[in-house]
């Protein structure tokens, strides 16, 4: 559900044009069927040597990871909320995902990051390429991520969820 198999297809489009590295974040032991599959993918399409497939990560370690990567691509084909785009801008990455969930709301196209039209992968491509090859375009995405989703912290969150809890209280 995620759309990994579109992420790998993606960078086997453009490894002849550019050379990437992506890391595939997630995956616990249980899913290991599915890991496997997906670097028996990655060998196929002759791309194992540009990605990284690394197990799940502790809550706390995962700015480390967003703030060392210049994009995340969430070419999801089911989200109920998005969660992972939200750390990620939070981080100040730029997000690239399909428009399910709660993404369309979170990611402002163009400003943020890019909403996928398609689940093809060759569409995924051309945005990939488009971000990697606009370096001015990056950067003012990577400035726009973090204000993007101030209002998301979990303090403010709370805050707006405790004035609604109030003004149900003086309903009743």
């Amino acid at each position: 559900e995620k759309g990994v198999e579109q992420l790998l297809e993606a960078t086997a489009i453009i490894s002849g044009e550019r050379p990437i590295q992506v890391v595939i974040v997630g995956g616990e032991d249980a899913d290991r069927g599915e890991v496997e599959r997906l670097q028996s993918l990655s060998r196929k399409l002759g791309i194992a040597d540009m990605i990284r497939f690394h197990s799940a990560v502790e809550q706390d370690e995962l700015p480390l990871y967003y703030s060392s990567a210049d994009v995340l691509v969430m070419p999801s084909r089911y989200e109920t909320f998005g969660l992972v785009a939200v750390e990620a801008l939070a981080c100040g990455l730029p997000v690239i995902a399909s428009p399910v969930g709660a993404i369309p709301q979170l990611v402002q196209e163009g400003k943020t990051g890019f909403l996928l039209e398609s689940s093809r992968p060759a569409d995924l491509a051309t945005t990939l390429v488009r971000f990697i090859n606009d370096e001015h375009l990056r950067q003012h995405m990577a400035m726009s991520a973090r204000p993007a989703v101030a209002d998301l912290s979990w303090s403010k969150v709370a805050e707006r969820l405790a004035e609604e809890y109030g003004k149900l209280a003086t309903m009743a």
